[in-house]
């Protein structure tokens, strides 16, 4: 299992800030809170075009997942990967 950390704004969806997963990469995750949150979850993470709304994200291990293989990032058991929300500095 993967540990699945979510910020307020997507637990108001999903009703917890922390899920279980069984995964293998970071695509695997969103794939299933797509499919087990469905429309409004996908409201909130992509945009009208269908692509990735880049307010989003996505840690494994506490490293961006830019600097990984993105969505196709491989996870192992006991992972914890978190969706955050940008955060402006200025």
């Amino acid at each position: 299992m993967v540990e699945v950390i979510l910020p307020s704004m997507l637990a108001r969806v999903t009703g917890n800030t922390q899920l279980s997963v069984i995964a293998n990469t970071v695509s695997d995750i969103i794939k299933f809170l797509l499919v087990t949150y469905g429309e409004e979850l996908e409201r909130k993470l992509y945009d009208q075009d269908g692509d990735w709304i880049r307010f989003w994200q996505i840690f494994v291990n506490g490293v961006n997942v830019r600097f990984l293989d993105y969505f196709d990032t491989k996870l192992d058991e006991g992972d914890e990967v978190a969706l955050l929300p940008v955060v402006d500095g200025g």
